[in-house]
């Protein structure tokens, strides 16, 4: 590859990394400010909860929607993204001059919708953009700007909503998401499946297929996609509940003030960064044998499921009574330093989120190995759907073992084994692996044969 087409497709990359920034912002922007939405329109903490819970749904279910169009169509994907970045602003200014509390979710979770193409979308993209060798540590680098992105929205609304009315981050946001529906349209697209195409062929005509909805069942036949999606189901769970449930497990069972445990749980999954090694490592071990990728999966869920338990079982305290900001990181590294036990809980959660965070960029690394290139975004959107609907019942099976129990810990400690459930189901995927992707790089050898005959 010349020096200028390394140039040209990391520009790429980051220019679609800067629209997984803008999605993930736009999701977040509105939760520092609750209190404000809940004054102003005089609504109550279900109509915030179905606020963002709306939001969610309808992004995940448009990222199937947005496949279809660009996958059965053979659109230029970026072309598709520029349009829901666009459609995208306008609907959150729509929100932003929305004068009563049912237009302003009905526009919000339009937003959500017209947003829903750029996860199935640019994953399509970045897989035709890079080597497999190489796709677990760019994948993982693509889900690092997404956590920005979500500490982005959370500033901007913070930050704006207190210097200026709860409104104006809106306003914000649907300016700059203007900018992402230009920048979509500069994005280098490389022809679906330009890398295998590469490696089982010389020829150089385009790919030129497309999905229908009869490629759903060949979808099926490949083993280690039902195994990626089931592992995923059970493998979601963890982290969902997490990001719930942890915080007020942290507040109740740790004497934490609200700050305090946030300074905390946010400190904690920095550890998440380090997962660029494991990323690392998957991809050296895939050059040397393709099982690896799977298996290295699987290794991390079982060891996170131990280090996660083990976390929540250790009876630590760190009795931080103080909301405020300065006072409370304070008292989190002081409690750190004093107490062994707090240490040691902070360590071990750090190592587990260090562990856990390849998960993902491994799993989306193996979708795009044993896919072919009209598939791909198809394949991802049913998963994120899958995942979404996961998500919400393991978020509510928590509460209700929480209730029943009278025990938020042995709730969320029970909800932490699925990930052991998820690691096993790691070991069938790497059992259909290899061949799946053999199987993938013969289709595909043979439509380009078809391709150059047919034009010759």
């Amino acid at each position: 590859m010349t020096s200028k087409k390394e140039i040209t497709r990391w520009i790429s990359f980051l220019q679609i990394s800067f629209l997984l920034i803008l999605q993930y912002s736009n999701a977040y922007v509105l939760v520092p400010n609750y209190s404000s939405i809940k004054m102003d329109f005089k609504v109550s903490d279900a109509y915030l909860g179905l606020l963002s819970g709306m939001y969610i749904f309808a992004n995940g279910v448009a990222s199937f929607i947005w496949s279809y169009v660009s996958e059965a169509k053979g659109l230029k994907r970026k072309q598709i993204l520029s349009l829901s970045y666009f459609l995208a602003s306008i609907l959150m200014f729509l929100t932003f001059m929305a004068l009563d509390a049912f237009s302003f979710i009905i526009f919000y979770t339009l937003t959500g919708l017209a947003l829903g193409a750029i996860l199935p979308l640019g994953f399509s993209i970045i897989s035709d953009l890079f080597e497999s060798g190489m796709r677990v540590r760019i994948f993982m680098l693509w889900y690092m700007f997404g956590g920005f992105g979500i500490t982005l929205g959370l500033g901007l609304g913070a930050i704006l909503g207190t210097y200026f009315y709860w409104r104006f981050p809106i306003l914000v946001c649907s300016s700059i998401l203007v900018l992402g529906g230009a920048i979509s349209l500069l994005i280098y697209e490389p022809e679906r499946g330009a890398v295998e195409l590469k490696e089982v062929s010389a020829s150089e005509y385009p790919y030129s297929y497309v999905f229908k909805l009869s490629d759903l069942n060949l979808l099926k036949d490949i083993k280690s996609n039902f195994y990626v999606i089931l592992q995923g189901i059970f493998g979601v769970i963890p982290d969902s509940v997490i990001l719930t449930w942890g915080l007020q497990y942290l507040i109740r069972e740790t004497k934490a003030s609200e700050v305090g445990a946030l300074i905390f749980l946010s400190l904690m999954g920095i550890g998440s960064l380090g997962g660029v090694y494991v990323a690392y490592l998957a991809d050296k071990l895939y050059k040397k044998k393709k099982i690896y990728r799977p298996l290295i999966a699987s290794l991390c869920s079982i060891i996170g499921t131990a280090l996660y338990v083990g976390f929540f079982i250790i009876p630590f305290e760190l009795n931080i009574s103080t909301n405020n900001l300065i006072d409370a990181l304070y008292k989190v590294f002081l409690r750190l330093l004093e107490d062994g036990l707090v240490l040691l809980a902070f360590t071990i959660f750090t190592t587990a989120k260090l562990i856990n965070s390849a998960i993902g960029p491994i799993r989306d690394s193996v979708l795009a190995d044993i896919n072919l290139p009209e598939q791909r975004a198809i394949i991802l959107s049913i998963i994120i759907i899958c995942e979404l609907f996961s998500r919400s019942l393991g978020i509510a099976l928590v509460g209700l073992l929480s209730d029943i129990t009278n025990n938020l810990r042995i709730a969320i400690i029970l909800s932490m084994t699925f990930l052991m459930i998820s690691g096993a189901i790691w070991i069938l995927v790497g059992k259909h692996y290899e061949n799946d992707i053999l199987r993938m790089r013969e289709i595909l050898r043979n439509r380009s044969l078809s391709t150059f005959q047919k034009n010759k």
